[in-house]
């Protein structure tokens, strides 16, 4: 576990704008992958902000479409939804879905399933690993509202849209 958080914070840190193409300030964090220049005010994203832009422009896409359409390889965006940043919609192939690292069970973002998450924790809530553990897809999924049961993400809504943490 800590050598994946070590490997993201890895990767967005290399992804993160220092200074402003614009006019070469120093670019400030403002929030979701956002950086702002302190000089002009314009707008920089990192990896993060790049995947989150997108998908609130153009919607729920496949990370290979993602990844075209911002240059973020596949492998960050993979490393985003393994560290629950970004999670996959309800309703989709099961081929998009991640699987869990122990049993192999598909999960919408996150490291292991529910049932291993448990289970590692010996089925003390106390000791489980909230960070690691997904949410298996729902099925026959008819829109309405769908709890991801973690207070760390964002609501799943059944209107197909992508949610990340805030």
């Amino acid at each position: 576990m800590r050598k994946h958080m070590d490997n993201l914070t890895a990767l967005l840190r290399d992804s993160r704008p220092f200074t402003c193409k614009q006019c070469g300030g120093v670019m400030n964090y403002i929030g979701r992958g956002t950086y702002e220049c302190e000089n002009c005010k314009s707008l920089e994203y990192d990896d993060y902000g790049k995947i989150t832009k997108y998908i609130e422009e153009n919607g729920p896409s496949p990370a290979i479409t993602i990844s075209r359409a911002t240059g973020i390889p596949r492998e960050r965006i993979t490393a985003l939804l393994r560290d629950g940043r970004v999670e996959i919609p309800n309703g989709y192939n099961e081929s998009v879905y991640l699987t869990c690292q122990k049993c192999g069970s598909r999960i919408r973002y996150g490291q292991v399933c529910p049932t291993c998450g448990a289970a590692m924790a010996g089925g003390d809530p106390k000791k489980m690993d909230f960070g690691k553990i997904g949410a298996r897809p729902a099925t026959g999924t008819g829109g309405g509202v769908k709890k991801s049961g973690y207070g760390n993400l964002a609501d799943q809504l059944g209107d197909g849209k992508w949610r990340y943490r805030k």
